[in-house]
């Protein structure tokens, strides 16, 4: 899947609660920034192994995804000290 993908589907289901992008590797901060301020029933989020996803996607998540209970952001360029 691609940011387009992402795009289309993350305004036209808003009402995402599950998403699944495991090892998307065209998948980076654009998209995940999308998900998080167009659906904000978001419970599961999984970008483990999206290398293009960094820092700004955790934060647009902590901004926007009050919802949220899970994520994996395994293999991810996430540095996790500025979250404890």
């Amino acid at each position: 899947m691609c940011l387009t993908g992402v795009v289309s589907l993350a305004v036209g289901c808003r009402h995402l609660r599950v998403v699944y992008l495991r090892r998307c590797v065209n998948v980076g901060d654009d998209a995940v920034i999308v998900l998080a301020s167009h659906c904000p029933q978001l419970t599961d989020l999984n970008i483990g192994g999206c290398a293009l996803v960094t820092d700004a996607s955790l934060q647009a998540l902590a901004q926007h995804s009050c919802q949220l209970a899970s994520i994996n952001f395994s293999r991810a360029h996430v540095r996790c000290a500025h979250y404890h």
